[in-house]
């Protein structure tokens, strides 16, 4: 993988150090001299490249260089400094610098015990850079799949600590060249609910692989159905949508009411929690115009007879709005929705004032970046009769303002800590603070907890884990963490908080705990910490 520094600053600056007299000058005898960028050929592992060094060529290369007597770092690279080839230069001769290759990918540092490399040199200008490559090898992943897996498993190569794939679209089964002595994680994407990756003839499932390339590598993996087990459930399909159909059958295997929102914006559902919980109804997730075969299949078989859509006609259309109608005969639909997320919500805050949704109102973060604290809520908005309203926040929009005045709420609670939801917030309003005031933690994973603390305890039997990252899983989480006594717990994709544990390890009997997602969102070793939490409960 290449870097986008250009050779331009790499080639250019080497001209300007290698302009530099040996030694080292006063501040009186320092001079400026200006030299050019054409005087420059270059070898890649003894190949000469030319001295007409084409644009793709340069795209190579990048360079540092660091004053010896300073420490100035300056970068060839930067948007201010950035150069051209065939430009001339002005540097002070006789200084020392370090100069530094900042594209590392391909190419062995400078200097082998050190990136970084002292020259003073004299005034010749014609001069060759050799770089030589990094030593590879080639890596050959397989994997073998039982009968009925028609779907090609997906992998993507990880550097070890990085979050960047190095190598995106990995394919199986072909050999991939490699640099030698890196350590790698390979990590699989789709992985089919219900079943887990091994290495070959290996009991242990495995989260990714790891490995380090020293010379050709071809490892054999196969896919395993897990053993059943009745302390774990995970609810997933392909995409957010057949993950929604699966939870829905989940909590409520048949359902006279139907929530219907945008799954690929979902900020018109984020206070459709209480609305779900009160009208004991799943939450499917639809695209602006089409809906997936699940949906329909469940409005037939799941004893639908009215669908209440969230979000406007940009959300879900009309004519799809039509089509699931038509799925069967005698359904009617309804739409709550407002010219933006904030009024959705206090559409959706309205609608359940009759159903005495008036203790308070709960405030929450709606922008993209925030908006998961309004989807742990949902549990506990219910448990209080209070809806869930979105702000930017700073300020609850006019429309908001009105609608909690019609409704007759004076009391709010925010949820999220103060860079999500500033307390001004209520400014204009005839809102005060509840005596929790404001429900927060460190971050959203303890924010999730510091909710699920507020829960009654007594009522808990259970846990649902969604990844804090992807709003759609923990959307359409919330009916069934009501459904099944739950606490909805927000997690990494790869491990729980130590705070997140012994909450879960605090709760007696657990019959079964739910995770929603597939392993991309939730992996298996959280799948395997939240089993021996299981475990242990029952102990108790």
């Amino acid at each position: 993988m290449l870097r986008t520094k250009r050779i331009t600053s790499f080639l250019l600056a080497f001209v300007m150090v290698f302009s530099i007299f040996v030694g080292t000058v006063s501040k009186a005898d320092e001079t400026k001299e200006t030299v050019k960028a054409s005087l420059v050929s270059l070898k890649v592992d003894g190949k000469d490249i030319g001295e007409a060094i084409t644009q793709n060529v340069l795209n190579k290369y990048g360079l540092k260089l660091k004053s010896e007597e300073t420490g100035e770092l300056y970068d060839f690279n930067s948007e201010d400094k950035k150069l051209v080839s065939r430009e001339t230069y002005t540097i002070i001769s006789g200084s020392k610098y370090e100069i530094k290759s900042v594209v590392a990918d391909e190419y062995l540092p400078l200097k082998e015990e050190d990136d970084f490399k002292i020259i003073a040199i004299g005034a010749n200008h014609n001069f060759v850079i050799e770089l030589t490559t990094k030593p590879t090898a080639e890596f050959k992943a397989t994997i073998e799949k039982p009968e009925g897996i028609e779907d090609d498993i997906k992998a993507e190569i990880y550097e070890k600590g990085k979050t960047t794939p190095f190598v995106e679209d990995f394919k199986l089964g072909v050999e991939t060249k490699l640099t030698k002595g890196i350590d790698y994680e390979l990590k699989f994407k789709n992985v089919p609910a219900g079943y887990a990756i091994h290495e070959k003839d290996k009991e242990e499932a495995l989260s990714f692989y790891e490995f380090k390339l020293e010379e050709n590598l071809e490892v054999n993996f196969e896919l395993k159905k897990k053993p059943e087990t009745d302390k774990i459930k995970r609810l997933a399909g392909d995409d957010r949508y057949e993950t929604a159909v699966e939870i829905a059958q989940k909590a409520y295997p048949t359902s006279e009411n139907l929530i219907v929102a945008n799954g690929q914006v979902s900020a018109d559902a984020l206070a459709a929690g209480p609305l779900a919980n009160a009208l004991e109804a799943p939450i499917l997730l639809v695209r602006d115009n089409s809906a997936i075969q699940g949906v329909r299949d469940y409005i037939r078989d799941n004893g639908v007879n009215k669908i209440y859509v969230v979000g406007g006609v940009n959300s879900v259309s009309e004519n799809l709005v039509t089509e699931l109608k038509a799925v069967k005969e005698g359904v009617t639909t309804g739409r709550i929705y407002g010219k933006d997320r904030y009024e959705t919500s206090i559409e959706v805050a309205l609608n359940l004032k009759d159903r005495g949704y008036t203790n308070g109102v709960i405030i929450a973060n709606g922008t993209n970046e925030k908006d998961v604290d309004a989807l742990a809520a949902s549990t506990y908005a219910t448990e209080n009769k209070m809806p869930i309203v979105l702000t930017n926040g700073n300020v609850l929009t006019s429309e908001v303002k009105a609608g909690l005045k019609a409704i007759g709420i004076t009391k709010a609670t925010i949820i999220g800590g103060p860079q999500t939801v500033a307390e001004k917030v209520i400014n204009g309003t005839d809102l005060t603070f509840t005596s929790e005031r404001r429900i927060s933690g460190s971050d959203r994973f303890e924010t999730s907890v510091a909710i699920a603390e507020k829960l009654t305890q007594a009522n808990v039997k259970t846990v649902v884990v969604a990844n804090a990252y992807k709003s759609p899983d923990a959307l359409t989480a919330g009916p069934l963490a009501y459904a099944k006594n739950a606490a909805i717990i927000l997690s990494k994709a790869d491990e729980l908080t130590s705070s997140q544990k012994t909450y879960i390890g605090g709760i007696k009997n657990i019959e079964t705990a739910y995770i929603t997602g597939g392993i991309n969102s939730v992996n298996d070793a959280v799948e395997t910490t939240l089993q021996t939490l299981v475990e242990n409960s029952r102990d108790k």
